[in-house]
């Protein structure tokens, strides 16, 4: 598997099945899988609401679209936009929850044993905290496309991840929900009859939010393989205007030209 070889950058392919569609008729279909040739063409993806019109509306739009509907959504991701700032604002409001939930598992939870300023100080730790792992999700999203033959560029993992990245918003909410949660179980139960039960009540202020970013953590891994899957094929760029038809079939994901092909080269 190592040596799978990914398609050429410059080469229109189906974005489905990654067949070469270069010099087929864009009102036809794809012959491996029956995609629409037009599907597949630069300009079709309309973008996220947030590639579209960047503001506070449209990146709550875009967060709740790709939770709920995460195939849609990475079929309409584009690749030609610069998606850094997307990925910034997810990772600054993970990191800025993840420093509200680190004093509450403390159990300083009230004013004046309510750090304000260590959570002021905290949030840029976090923030860069979140923005690595998103960065080491890049690489292995790259990684992972190169050994299976995808067309992975960096264009497109910084896409796909960008994206996934609410994943780490919704387990900073979760870790804030599971604490609340927690802490009103743990004082409605704090002096019940629970048998060997006690210490798992009593710890839940302090579980229940780890609990929650797993969650989160999960969600962000399940969109990033989602995503790679649903733009493994994806075209980047304008390619085959002007040139002659190829035949060429992706055959689990490495190209295979046909015979015609092997004897023009």
């Amino acid at each position: 598997m190592g040596g799978i070889r990914p398609p050429d950058a410059d080469a229109l392919l189906c974005e489905r099945c990654g067949y070469v569609i270069e010099g087929l008729d864009g009102e036809g279909a794809c012959p491996e899988c029956g995609l629409q040739v037009a599907r597949s063409l630069l300009g079709t993806r309309r973008g996220s609401w947030f590639q579209r019109d960047p503001h506070i509306v449209s990146l709550i739009r875009t967060s709740v679209q790709v939770l709920r509907y995460p195939l849609r959504s990475f079929d309409e991701i584009r690749v030609d936009r610069d998606d850094r700032l997307l990925l910034w604002l997810h990772a600054v409001a993970a990191g800025m929850l993840l420093s509200i939930l680190w004093p509450l598992v403390q159990g300083q939870v009230v004013p004046p044993d309510f750090p304000l300023l260590d959570i002021f100080m905290l949030v840029p730790v976090f923030v860069v905290l979140v923005r690595l792992l998103i960065w080491i999700e890049e690489q292995g999203t790259r990684f992972f496309g190169r050994r299976r033959g995808w067309r992975i560029s960096p264009a497109i993992a910084r896409a796909i991840c960008a994206h996934a990245a609410v994943g780490w918003v919704l387990g900073g909410v979760l870790g804030v929900l599971g604490w609340v949660t927690g802490s009103i179980l743990e004082s409605a139960l704090r002096t019940s009859a629970l048998g060997p039960f006690r210490p798992i009540v009593i710890l839940s202020p302090q579980w229940m939010p780890l609990v929650g970013l797993l969650v989160g953590m999960l969600v962000f891994e399940t969109l990033s393989y989602v995503g790679m899957r649903r733009m493994r094929f994806v075209n980047t760029g304008v390619a085959g205007r002007g040139r002659p038809a190829r035949s060429a079939r992706m055959t689990h994901g490495t190209a295979q030209a046909n015979p015609s092909d092997r004897r023009r080269r």
